[in-house]
């Protein structure tokens, strides 16, 4: 049976978005929100990681958890012997680790392209956002490739359901 032009242009149309939820689902099982031990991120020495191990913290989402206030990291820092400065970096990282599928590189991708929170994120424009991550990773070569719209779309809408939001006090 032949389709017409239209047919055919129906079928591709229908064809790409169903692989762009196909990456989607990739994506979002090669990471998982917020389950990433600190001794596998590289970012801290294992002094530091036993450091927050003996005090409860083994992975970013505990990090978080602990690290959500001013007050907190101030205790946080001066149990783990660290600027309060690099905590507060550090759970600005975790905060976008809880979206599924952004993990340590999409994190350093969407904080160079100028997402400062979740929250900042959960207001962008997808379309916007993929233009400033594909000028970014050209730049600074964070990832070997960018996301597509969906999954930048994707991780906007998950960035308005995450559980843990930084705040001040």
């Amino acid at each position: 049976m032949m389709m017409d032009r239209a047919g055919q242009q129906g079928f591709w149309r229908r064809l790409v978005a169903l692989l762009s939820v196909c990456a989607v689902l990739v994506v979002s099982s090669m990471a998982t929100a917020s389950n990433y031990y600190l001794a596998d991120l590289g970012r801290f020495g294992d002094p530091v990681v036993e450091s927050f191990r003996k005090h409860g913290i083994e992975t970013t989402e505990q990090f978080l958890a602990k690290a959500l206030t001013d007050r907190a990291r101030k205790a946080l820092a001066r149990q783990v012997k660290m600027k309060e400065a690099e905590l507060l970096e550090f759970a600005k990282d975790c905060e976008f680790m809880q979206i599924t599928g952004v993990g340590p590189k999409a994190t350093r991708l969407l904080r160079a392209s100028g997402v400062e929170s979740v929250e900042d994120l959960a207001s962008r424009k997808a379309d916007e956002l993929l233009a400033t991550i594909k000028k970014t990773n050209a730049e600074s070569k964070i990832t070997e490739t960018n996301p597509n719209l969906s999954v930048v779309e994707y991780w906007i809408e998950q960035a308005k359901k995450v559980p843990y939001h930084l705040k001040a006090n």
